[in-house]
This record gives C-alpha cells, sequence and structure tokens, in this order.
C-alpha cells in the first residue's frame, strides 16, 4: 500500500534511503548514487538533497529493502543540482516503474 505517513520528515546522513519510516526524506549531503528502499505501487515521496556542491543524483529503486528492483524514468533535463540549493524529487510508483520530477535551484 502507497499510503501517505503522517510522520515529520527524516534527516538521511547515508546514501539510503528508506520510506518506510515516512514519505518526506532530506539529505544535506550533496547528490550522489542514493539507493531509495520501500516505494510502494500508488506511493508518492518526496526527497530533498540540501547539499552544497554541484552534482548528478542518481537513484537505483527497490519495492523493499534491496530486492525486488523497480525501473526507474528520470526527467530528460535531469542534470547537476545548483551550489548551495536545495533541489526536490518528487517520486511516484506506478506498477513497477518509478517517475521522478525535480525542482533544482530552490
Amino acid at each position: 500500500n502507497g499510503a501517505a505517513r503522517n510522520t515529520a520528515s527524516i534527516l538521511n546522513a547515508g546514501t539510503t534511503i528508506d520510506f518506510s519510516s515516512g514519505n518526506l526524506q532530506h539529505t544535506t549531503g550533496n547528490c550522489t548514487a542514493f539507493t531509495l528502499h520501500n516505494l510502494k505501487d500508488g506511493g508518492a515521496y518526496t526527497f530533498v538533497v540540501k547539499g552544497a556542491t554541484s552534482a548528478t543524483c542518481s537513484f537505483v529503486a527497490y519495492s523493499d529493502a534491496g530486492t525486488t528492483g523497480l525501473t526507474e524514468h528520470l526527467p530528460t533535463d535531469h542534470g547537476a543540482t545548483v551550489v548551495s540549493k536545495h533541489t526536490i524529487y518528487s517520486i511516484m510508483v506506478v506498477g513497477d516503474d518509478v517517475y521522478f520530477s525535480w525542482s533544482p535551484g530552490l
């Protein structure tokens, strides 16, 4: 079930982001290769990157804790983040597909 969870946003220090603890996750780290766990069909999620260095995020997504992979679909204009600005990733799961949109430079 991809139902929204009523929790505060969760601060992540590492590169594995576990959405079982809440649909709103963030990091003060820079973009890197992130592994997203527990993205459920029908779910809508938000991931905010608040790093200070320009870099391009990449994602590997799973519907569980790292066994059942999903297919990621990033926007065609996806690229590097803006130095010292926040980037918001909106994530939507439909079946086995994960669709990302992003708002850089906030």
